[in-house]
């Protein structure tokens, strides 16, 4: 591959950051978090957004959840 993007997308974060961008209401989202470097680039964009987070932490082991950037 010569290129790679990522694109940070999904339900409660579209609508929240959507909300917050558009409307420049406060706003917030609770959801479970991986530890490694993709979870660390969501949380950056969440934050990014002006979108409060509160997440239940989970470490990576490459198998058990959670699912993210899957």
């Amino acid at each position: 591959a010569k290129t790679f993007d990522i694109h940070i997308s999904g339900g409660e974060y579209n609508v929240a950051a959507n909300l917050a961008d558009c409307f420049g209401l406060k706003t917030g989202i609770a959801s479970a978090m991986v530890d490694n470097g993709i979870g660390e680039l969501v949380e950056a964009t969440v934050r990014q957004m002006g979108v409060q987070s509160f997440y239940k932490r989970f470490k990576n082991d490459g198998v058990r959840g959670p699912n993210i950037a899957t």
